[in-house]
Order: structure tokens, then C-alpha cells, then sequence
């Protein structure tokens, strides 16, 4: 009798003994895993708002999931090292791996490979003297800074350019040669020059004067400036004939595009086109609603109204391109013959109103044009 009992309890005691030596453990891993777990990720949440708080660059490059948490590859535009967030519910961990070697940033502009399209960005840069204006005046300079931007992006550019900017925008185009084609001119070289002869007899006439109430704008007293305005068309319409990068569709973007704004813009690594708007329109922004002004439309050079389409970004089809050139330059040589004159924007709206289908406005805002056209 008191053999079974001791011979009970010895049992007892090896199985306490046993289930403590597989338990314990279990539980101690657990604690510390646990304990890990909270450390990493407040350690690295504070690491993730430090690097908030210094501005450093992250860009997002991919993205994948397990069902548990989700895993989200960015990269860091100064440097080669590369940053991976972890979302945890409401939780934020960063973890931070260096690498030697060369990212590939992944960012493409999927719909137009889809539809098999390409696209050439044109602009133009050229010192008119605004600096010396009376009013509206700004610096070459500043419109260097400005055009930094647009020449980041990562797109077919087309530059027009005079001597004295050439270095400035091929220094910025460095890594882009083989999508960047600078077009070196003098305003005096173009075809089309003779307009500006025209311009001003038109803008020093009385007639002109008379009762016009945007004398103290640009498009009221600079001939030259209402010339560089029209030269858009022209230049577009050379670009396409020439086609250096045998694109589908061409967009003018003035070079001081956002005025210096670089939020508005993409990230540089990431290639852009305007994919929304591949048709065989001109697509321009409208600013305000356009049909209230068709009565007045030949005398809407001479009053104080808001410009109602933006200039700084249109385009379309090459098709598209040439149709609207001819039609701008026979709009253009009708004003002239008529004494009236005004800014691109202002011939441009005459030009819808003489064809609405060649159109496509979209509404939006002057710095709109990355949001809507993407």
C-alpha cells in the first residue's frame, strides 16, 4: 500500500517535472518575443517620424502582402539605400537596408505602353527683357529656376533655346540625352517672325488704345511678348513635322510651368505622360465656363476678364497638332488684319469657338495639369 502511493507520486512529481520543462519555455519565448516585438516597433516607429520630421525623400517603388501585414518598398532618392515599411495594423515599423547596388525604380506609365503611344513634351525658353517692364516684371533668372522642374521630368523633351541657356538646360537634362532634343535659335530665326512687325503696328495704333482696358498687361503693351505667346503654335507645328522621337502625340508645357512650385510635379524618377488625353483633340484646362464669351469674342482683347483656358499646357495628336496650327494661323492673320491682338490664350478661345470639335477642355486650375492628365 505505501509502495503504490510513493510509486504515485514519483509519477505525479516526473509528469509537474516534464509539462513545466515544455511550458516555461514556450511561455519565456513568448514574453520575449512580445517584449522584442513592442521594442522594434516603437524604436522604429520613432525612426520613421525622424526621418519624416528631417524631410527625407521616401518613394514608394512596390508593394506585396502576406494576409497578416503588408510590405511596402520605398526608395531614397539621394542615396542608394533602400526602406522598407511594415504596416501593423495602426502601427508603423521602418526598417532600413543598404545596398550597393543600382535601384531599379519601377514607376511607369503602364496605359500608354498599353496603347502602344508616344509622347514629346515641347517648350521654350527666351529673354524677352521682362525685367525692364513696367509692370508684370520678372528675371531671366527666375525663369531659369522655374524651368528647373520641367526639365526634371521624365519625358521626351523638345527645348527651344537661345545661346546664352543652352548650358542651363543641358546641365539639367544630364542622364536624360537620349530623351532630350535642345533646338539652339534666336526668336529672329523662326518663319514666322514677320507677326511681330505686324504686332506692333497693330498695338501702337490708336485704334488699338482706344478703350482698351489691359493696356497695363503685358498683352496690352508688349508686342514682343504676344509674339513669343503665338510662337507656341508654330513651334509645335515644326516639332511634329521634324518628330526627332517618332511620337504619337505632342503637349507644349511652358518652361516656367508652376513658377517654381515642384509639389505639383512628379517625382523625377517616374516616367510621365499626359495618358488620359491620347485622342485626336487639342485638350487645354478651362479655367472658367467658355461660351458666355462667344458674343464678345472679337473684342474680349480690349476688356479685363480672367483668361478662361490656361496656355501653359495643350496637345493632342500630331494630326490634331497640325490641324489646329493652320487653324490658329489663319485666326491669327485675321486679327492682325482686323487691328486686334491678345495673348495665345485669348486667339486660342477664338479658335474653339470657330471649331469646337477639334477641343477637348477640360476643367481645372492653372497648376492642374499633373492631376488631371495622368
Amino acid at each position: 500500500m505505501g509502495y503504490c502511493l510513493v510509486r504515485r507520486k514519483i509519477i505525479l512529481i516526473s509528469i509537474i517535472w516534464i509539462f513545466s520543462m515544455l511550458l516555461f519555455p514556450m511561455i519565456n519565448r513568448a514574453t520575449s518575443t512580445s517584449t522584442k516585438a513592442i521594442f522594434e516597433r516603437e524604436n522604429h516607429t520613432y525612426f520613421a517620424n525622424k526621418l519624416l520630421q528631417d524631410k527625407i525623400h521616401l518613394r514608394k517603388v512596390s508593394t506585396r502582402s502576406d494576409g497578416n501585414q503588408s510590405f511596402i518598398k520605398y526608395t531614397r532618392i539621394e542615396s542608394v539605400s533602400t526602406d522598407v515599411i511594415s504596416h501593423f495594423k495602426n502601427q508603423t515599423v521602418l526598417r532600413t537596408k543598404n545596398t550597393n547596388k543600382e535601384i531599379l525604380h519601377v514607376c511607369k506609365c503602364g496605359c500608354c505602353q498599353q496603347k502602344g503611344k508616344s509622347v514629346t513634351i515641347v517648350t521654350a525658353l527666351f529673354d524677352i527683357g521682362r525685367k525692364r517692364w513696367p509692370s508684370y516684371e520678372r528675371t531671366y533668372q527666375e525663369y531659369l529656376t522655374f524651368a528647373q522642374n520641367v526639365l526634371k521630368l521624365d519625358v521626351n523633351l523638345v527645348f527651344y533655346v537661345e545661346e546664352k541657356g543652352r548650358y542651363f538646360v543641358e546641365r539639367h537634362r544630364q542622364g536624360k540625352e537620349h530623351k532630350t532634343e535642345v533646338i539652339l535659335t534666336e526668336l529672329n530665326n523662326f518663319t514666322f517672325y514677320h507677326y511681330l512687325s505686324q504686332m506692333e503696328t497693330v498695338m501702337g495704333s490708336k485704334e488699338f488704345k482706344s478703350n482698351h482696358e489691359q493696356l497695363n498687361n503685358p498683352e496690352g503693351f508688349s508686342p514682343l511678348y504676344n509674339f513669343l505667346m503665338s510662337a507656341k503654335f508654330f513651334i509645335m507645328y515644326e516639332t511634329t513635322l521634324r518628330n526627332t522621337f517618332h511620337s504619337d502625340y505632342f503637349f507644349w508645357m511652358d518652361a516656367g510651368y508652376g513658377h517654381g512650385n515642384s509639389d505639383i510635379f512628379p517625382p523625377e524618377d517616374c516616367p510621365w505622360a499626359p495618358c488620359n488625353i491620347l485622342n485626336n483633340t487639342i485638350s487645354y484646362v478651362k479655367l472658367e465656363p467658355v461660351d458666355i464669351y462667344k458674343p464678345d469674342i472679337n473684342r474680349l482683347y480690349k476688356m479685363a476678364v480672367a483668361p478662361v483656358i490656361s496656355g501653359g499646357f495643350f496637345g493632342g495628336s500630331k494630326k490634331a497638332i497640325q490641324n489646329f496650327y493652320k487653324l490658329y494661323k489663319d485666326v491669327l492673320e485675321d486679327w492682325l488684319k482686323n487691328g486686334r491682338i491678345d495673348d495665345d490664350q485669348t486667339v486660342a478661345l477664338a479658335c474653339y469657338f470657330k471649331r469646337p470639335s477639334l477641343f477637348n477642355l477640360v476643367p481645372g486650375g492653372w497648376d492642374d495639369v499633373f492631376k488631371l492628365f495622368r
